[in-house]
């Protein structure tokens, strides 16, 4: 798969399949460039039985979703390479300082570490992973994830680490388009349908709180969504879920008066 891959030429844009992994990621201008260049990086070095590239860094605002796009790689990644069940761990940059980082990449050789708010790792942990790193990984893909100015930091003080990755992913501030485009992606997922005045009821309540100084964020509006969720089923729990309140698909509907918070 990997040769395959490799001998066609790099694809321009996403495949519909690999829309539907990144969902609302793949809407917003320039994500689908950051993550194919991420994955390409991957597979070019997906030959070499280290880890000294191929890897991927992933940075943007709390909340902004980078838990999700990491996921979103992974599951990517492993579609692309036909690996149906691989060895992964997500821990935290500080609880990683306890861990002996070349037995973790011991354990974990052919599969994944995510390591989130990875500014927390002391230096001495980021030195013996990145040697860890250049001996026999069976080509592990380390995926590193931090706010901006915490990855650009840790990226700086350890040149030597920093050139293990191929790719460092840049989430940017979402528009108020995108915000609501991943408030529909994410009220389907959990089974319901926003309707065209909840619709913009919620651009109502996302520009309200849009600010330069603090931009909203995927995260704010998931909340946005649940409570309009837990709001639209209030008073009900128990009874059966009016047919009004359905679409064709059976799915529930959200109306403006779900927003009204």
């Amino acid at each position: 798969r990997r040769t395959r891959i490799l001998n066609d030429t790099r694809p321009e844009k996403l495949s519909d399949e690999q829309k539907k992994l990144f969902t609302y990621f793949a809407k917003v201008p320039g994500m689908d460039e950051q993550i194919l260049n991420a994955m390409a990086g991957v597979y070019n070095n997906a030959g070499d039985k280290t880890s000294k590239r191929g890897n991927i860094a992933v940075m943007g605002r709390p909340g902004s979703g980078k838990t999700r796009l990491t996921d979103s790689l992974l599951r990517a990644i492993c579609k692309d390479l036909g690996l149906e069940a691989v060895k992964m761990a997500r821990i935290d940059g500080e609880a990683f300082n306890e861990k002996d980082p070349v037995q973790v990449v011991g354990k974990l050789a052919g599969g994944f570490l995510l390591i989130e708010h990875a500014g927390g790792m002391s230096d001495d942990t980021i030195d013996q992973l990145s040697r860890a790193l250049s001996f026999r990984t069976d080509s592990l893909v380390l995926i590193i994830e931090d706010e901006k100015t915490s990855m650009r930091s840790l990226l700086n003080k350890h040149p030597d680490f920093a050139r293990k990755f191929d790719a460092v992913i840049s989430i940017p501030v979402f528009t108020n388009d995108e915000l609501v485009t991943f408030a529909r992606t994410y009220a389907r997922e959990q089974g319901y349908k926003i309707d065209e005045l909840g619709v913009l009821a919620l651009y109502t309540r996302i520009g309200e709180k849009q600010t330069d100084e603090e931009p909203m964020t995927v995260a704010s509006v998931k909340e946005m969504i649940d409570y309009a969720i837990s709001k639209a089923h209030r008073g009900k729990i128990g009874r059966k879920v009016s047919s009004r309140r359905l679409d064709p698909e059976g799915r529930i509907i959200l109306f403006e008066k779900d927003f009204d918070f």
